[in-house]
């Protein structure tokens, strides 16, 4: 079933749509699903073109049971791709690879830029990121077309391109978790899952915090770092489905905002983007400054839901698994948009399997932690 759709788009009045279960989506003429497919391919197949051509910077990682290869055509998109991954760089190359993506900066090199508009089928549109979801054809794409970028895949053959505008105007985001989409494809592939939320490991017990994004995952990762607890990351995680479900590491990065940075003493140091703007997160490489407290997986014994309660004081309760499911589900499936009834029976499948709670947090990150540690030994968890 073929889907195409833009983010946070109300169905026009189409009478060549249909309603699919993925809220959002339509499955669109055949015509156009043709031209999508040629555009996918034959783009995919240009950027391998440019990699024999020009040859460029070849790395290999490894997430959980994923072989990832990146090739940067021309030595583009290095500098936004690499610094997040590079703990899981692997310096021999596998065997296999589940998949190779391209990277292009389409400026640097003088070759042809992604599309500043949609080209296929004209329609009204109102958000500003589209999506093409067909894994019966093993098709995938999702685009930008206000920031340039542009990601393309081919699930058959496990190649896809990851081609930008410009480097130099990326959102810093796509430095804090880059080739987020297409982890999430592979993962969606080999049966794992990616989960929008962070990883901590305290006295040999694994958790997961939840929310959507200022709920303070990434400040209380952060303190908890300096409390002397391990992570796998405070945004995206790499799920995997084992009798004891156990999460990887993806991205090394803590991304935190200005004001919650000030809360955690000595890490202001250690931040790679001065220069910022005053609406951005700065990051903190962990693999670089806290090597020893990232870990590259962890069992699951609980999920955490948190919540800015605005009291003094930290507060750990009792939550229903619904309850960890609305903190969890809805902003996993928003930023990854593709795939979402498999990601939903993940997720379902791994809260039904935890005792759940939820974490009110105080006006102190260093409390909060404090709170945590004496809540996990209670529990006995």
């Amino acid at each position: 079933m073929a889907c195409t759709a833009e983010n946070d788009q109300a169905l026009n009045d189409d009478p060549n749509a249909i309603l699919t279960p993925e809220r959002g989506s339509r499955i669109l003429p055949g015509s156009m699903s043709q031209d999508i497919h040629q555009f996918i391919n034959s783009n995919i197949d240009s950027a391998s073109n440019a990699w024999q051509r020009l040859g460029g910077t070849e790395h290999y990682y490894r997430f959980g049971n994923i072989n990832l290869r990146v090739r940067h055509v021309g030595n583009t998109l290095v500098d936004t791709v690499t610094p997040a991954i590079q703990h899981a760089l692997v310096h021999d190359s596998p065997t296999t690879f589940n998949g190779t993506v391209y990277t292009l900066d389409a400026s640097a090199l003088s070759m042809p830029k992604p599309p500043e508009v949609w080209p296929f089928a004209t329609e009204t549109f109102q958000g500003h990121q589209r999506i093409h979801w067909d894994p019966d054809s093993g098709l995938a794409l999702n685009s930008d077309e206000t920031r340039g970028i542009w990601q393309l895949f081919n699930l058959a053959s496990g190649n896809g391109l990851y081609w930008v505008k410009n480097e130099r105007t990326l959102p810093s985001w796509e430095a804090g978790s880059p080739l987020r989409i297409f982890l999430h494809w592979l993962a969606w592939q080999t049966g794992n899952q990616l989960i929008h939320a962070a990883g901590l490991e305290w006295n040999r017990t694994g958790i997961l915090l939840t929310g959507p994004g200022g709920s303070g995952k990434s400040t209380t990762t952060a303190a908890a770092i300096k409390a002397g607890w391990k992570t796998i990351g405070d945004d995206f995680v790499l799920l995997s489905d084992r009798k004891t479900p156990v999460a990887s590491c993806i991205y090394d990065t803590v991304k935190l905002t200005q004001q919650s940075l000030d809360k955690i003493a000595g890490m202001a140091g250690k931040v790679v983007n001065l220069s910022h703007s005053a609406d951005d997160k700065v990051r903190v490489h962990l693999g670089v400054n806290y090597r020893q407290q990232l870990i590259s997986e962890l069992p699951i014994k609980a999920v955490f839901a948190l919540q800015i309660s605005n009291m003094k004081d930290t507060s750990i309760l009792p939550a229903s698994k619904a309850y960890i499911m609305t903190a969890l589900a809805p902003t996993t499936m928003f930023m990854l948009k593709t795939g979402m009834r498999e990601s939903f029976g993940k997720m379902t499948g791994l809260v039904n399997r935890l005792p759940c709670f939820v974490i009110r947090l105080g006006t102190s990150p260093a409390e909060a932690i404090d709170k945590m540690t004496v809540f996990l030994a209670e529990a006995g968890i």
